[in-house]
């Protein structure tokens, strides 16, 4: 279930007492506008990419999903998604299997993050971010790395003043995600991560601009993310401070 509140949308929710995954693979089918500060936020999914490698008893198994959307002339956008999965024996053999097959983009649980690589293309994938390399037995190792992107367009929501400025930027904040730093082990303690623009967006920019989130090095190793059940969210906000006058 997707749940939006002003401007944040929640990762999960709870029905019953068990919370449900989102269908975040709808995101590309239906824009989400979202509303702030008397600003209207349109957001879609722009990319994603994630590479999870596993060593073990001498043998590759490698799983890849990615998805870009690439600006038409006419305002619209084309979609690419590509899944592959290896797996290299002790042999030398390589056996690979892929599909541009349109994937879902789900929750980052456990049950995700072991899948093992088979004849069997995955359907869906977990939201994260992650970058690490390490040993889970002494004698394998796991390498792991995601990022996803989010193409944002604005205009107000009521009529502008002319003082009202015609580009603004914005940031993407997610807060309430699980936290682990490069060791697949120490916890990374802070609530969450902000990504901004790299430039201004242009009011009613029909190609707007993608906001990366990406892995981040502090002095602790690596920053990895992911969204966890009971409640993660994304949230985005204009960074433009300034009173406006209340909704008609």
């Amino acid at each position: 279930m997707l749940a939006i509140a002003g401007a944040i949308i929640v990762v999960g929710s709870v029905v019953g007492g068990e919370a449900q995954l989102p269908i975040w693979g709808d995101l590309k089918e239906i824009a989400i506008v979202l509303t702030t500060d008397n600003v209207k936020i349109q957001s879609t999914l722009a990319n994603y990419k994630r590479e999870y490698v596993r060593f073990y008893a001498g043998e590759f198994n490698r799983v890849s999903n990615e998805l870009k959307d690439y600006p038409l002339a006419n305002g619209h956008f084309h979609e690419n998604y590509t899944s592959k999965v290896s797996k290299t024996q002790n042999g030398g053999r390589t056996l690979v299997w892929w599909s541009p097959k349109k994937f879902i983009i789900g929750m980052a649980v456990d049950e995700l993050n072991q899948q093992q690589p088979t004849n069997i293309i995955p359907e869906f994938a977990p939201l994260e971010i992650r970058k690490y390399r390490c040993d889970r037995t002494s004698s394998g190792d796991v390498k792991h790395d995601t990022s996803f992107g989010y193409r944002l367009t604005w205009d107000y929501d009521v009529s502008p003043n002319k003082s009202w400025p015609s580009e603004r930027d914005f940031k993407l904040v997610l807060s309430d995600w699980d936290k682990r730093s490069i060791d697949c082990q120490k916890n990374y303690e802070s609530d969450g991560a902000i990504y901004s623009t790299t430039k201004p967006i242009i009011k009613r920019s029909w190609q707007g601009e993608i906001i990366n989130c990406v892995p981040m090095e502090t002095i602790s190793g690596w920053v990895n993310l992911e969204a966890n059940r009971s409640g993660s969210q994304l949230r985005f906000e204009t960074t433009f401070k300034q009173v406006y006058p209340t909704k008609p």
